[in-house]
């Protein structure tokens, strides 16, 4: 991949400045928690999200890490339409109808009764409302100093059986969506517990699940459970083409009052390799790089353009702007928004090439990827590809045995869980037969390094 230098950027000038809102760069530009003001509507994307919705089937967001995910659901729910459900590895089924309970509010409340002689009374409460569908172990202390004693109930709720959450949110009139983040981070038996659970939620309490996780097959809680087809609805985040990204670009530039040549569009297209983070990051350093940090105010009256040097020529002899140069090393811009991933992406290949597995599939696949261009792996690796791969490499490997492969392969997100790689950055799509990578960032960091380097160093 050949690097093409910046043809410049240039401010709009001559344009009629009324009272223009200002806007900072880091409001315009670059990662942010909050929705951006660069946000895109996508059809494909967020109109199917709002479809979703109203159809009431379970919603499943999928695509690669920093894609828009959760910039989808913040721009069409509020807070308060919804709970929050954290995943992470060690999670299981009863820590997610926890979570969900919790956030319910199911609260547990024992009251103390003063009592005559031995009589007692114990009322234990659930949030706002009183239950007596389940049954409760007592433990019962008296306090020798008084008259007062205590018990305390413990709901015999378990956590495990859907059927008896679903009591209980309908109890409680819960109607929220249940938001479940990071659904890759579960291990394989919570993530088909949880898709067998989804299919008694859809049929038994008006309760909709929105699921959120990063890989790249369509139709992943399918196949962890095939009575979900028809009750979940799944929506690609990934999808960023290049009307959008240019889209995005426009709206960024416009507000900060200032325009991208189109060769420096085509420039940031060429090497974003899809990725919506990456263009805003580069957005925002080439601003930055110029000194530009919020919205340029221009004056009605004066006007001008950049020749091909960049020096700016004004058409106005008392006009005076700030402009910003043309030549921009993108190399480097790129190198200073990727580089800070450099340590895990290092870390990545040592570990993954480490992992104990004695057909050595891991190797296999890191070398694949090592030895082509990373444009061409943006789509994924097909599973025909590394068999040929592997054949040519090492005739005698028992990778060359299609059911030891195909197993190997399943291996490949759990081995980067159980080695700290979080989120994953290789993910194996079983319906596509598909090696897909999952973080664009890995991509674009290996299309600036020396792989001949990189395939020395890892002694492969």
């Amino acid at each position: 991949m050949h690097f093409v230098p910046l043809i410049g950027v240039r401010f709009i000038f001559g344009a009629i400045q009324r009272k223009m809102k200002e806007y900072k760069l880091v409001d315009v530009f670059g990662l942010s928690r909050q929705i951006p003001l660069t946000y895109t509507h996508r059809e494909k994307v967020d109109d199917s999200f709002k479809e979703s919705l109203a159809k009431k089937n379970h919603i499943v967001i999928f695509g690669c890490s920093k894609q828009g995910k959760t910039c989808l659901r913040k721009t069409h729910l509020h807070d308060h339409e919804f709970v929050l459900i954290h995943c992470e590895a060690n999670t299981t089924l009863k820590d997610i109808h926890r979570q969900i309970l919790n956030a319910a509010g199911f609260k547990q409340t024992v009251k103390e009764v003063k009592t005559k002689g031995k009589a007692l009374k114990t009322l234990v409460s659930i949030g706002t409302k009183f239950l007596s569908i389940f049954s409760a172990k007592a433990d019962v202390g008296v306090d020798n100093n008084s008259s007062k004693q205590t018990e305390e109930k413990i709901l015999e709720i378990d956590l495990s059986n859907t059927t008896e959450v679903i009591g209980v949110l309908k109890s409680l009139k819960f109607s929220k969506y249940i938001l479940v983040d990071d659904f890759h981070y579960l291990n394989p038996q919570t993530q088909r517990d949880l898709a067998f659970a989804l299919k008694s939620y859809f049929e038994n309490i008006d309760i909709l699940f929105i699921i959120i996780g990063v890989w790249r097959e369509e139709n992943k809680l399918i196949s962890l459970n095939r009575d979900l087809i028809g009750r979940t609805t799944s929506i690609n985040a990934d999808i960023w083409n290049d009307n959008d990204l240019t889209n995005l670009i426009e709206t960024g530039t416009r507000l900060l009052n200032i325009q991208f040549d189109e060769a420096l569009v085509e420039n940031i297209l060429n090497h974003a390799l899809g990725s919506v983070y990456f263009v805003q990051e580069i957005c925002y350093w080439i601003c930055e790089e110029n000194k530009i940090t919020g919205t340029v105010i221009t004056d009605v009256n004066k006007s001008g353009y950049v020749d091909e040097d960049g020096s700016y020529i004004s058409t106005n002899e008392n006009s005076r702007f700030l402009i910003l140069l043309r030549n921009t090393d993108f190399k480097k811009l790129s190198h200073k928004i990727i580089s800070q991933y450099s340590p895990n992406y290092n870390s990545f290949l040592r570990q993954f090439d480490e992992i104990d597995n004695n057909n050595k599939i891991f190797k296999f696949i890191i070398l694949y990827v090592l030895r082509n261009e990373p444009y061409s792996l943006v789509d994924g690796i097909h599973i025909k590809e590394i068999i040929s791969f592997i054949y040519d490499i090492s005739p005698e490997s028992e990778l060359n045995d299609r059911g030891v492969l195909f197993k190997a392969l399943k291996a490949i997100n759990s081995s980067q869980l159980q080695k700290g790689i979080m989120p994953n950055i290789l993910d194996f799509d079983e319906a596509n037969f598909t090696i897909n990578i999952i973080d664009k960032g890995f991509l674009i960091w290996l299309s600036l390094e020396n792989r001949n380097e990189l395939e020395y160093i890892l002694n492969f």
